[in-house]
């Protein structure tokens, strides 16, 4: 929950009724979309496929992985 500063009552009333707005998974996906940051060292480097081929000694192409994340 955002911290809210209404100045007025009828400021304070319109941050309350925003907080029962639903998203559709659309509207979520877009607001996802368009405020996705680009991803800073490491994890830049971490994820670049030519620094991934190197770690595997360039067979990368060749390694079957999983379909799903192993926890």
């Amino acid at each position: 929950m955002p911290i809210i500063g209404p100045r007025t009552v009828a400021q304070l009333d319109d941050n309350l009724a925003a907080s029962s707005l639903v998203l559709s998974a659309d509207d979520l996906h877009r607001l996802d979309t368009v405020s996705a940051l680009d991803p800073v060292f490491p994890y830049s480097m971490i994820h670049a496929p030519e620094t991934r081929n190197r770690a595997c000694g360039g067979l990368l192409s060749q390694i079957e992985r999983p379909m799903r994340t192993v926890a």
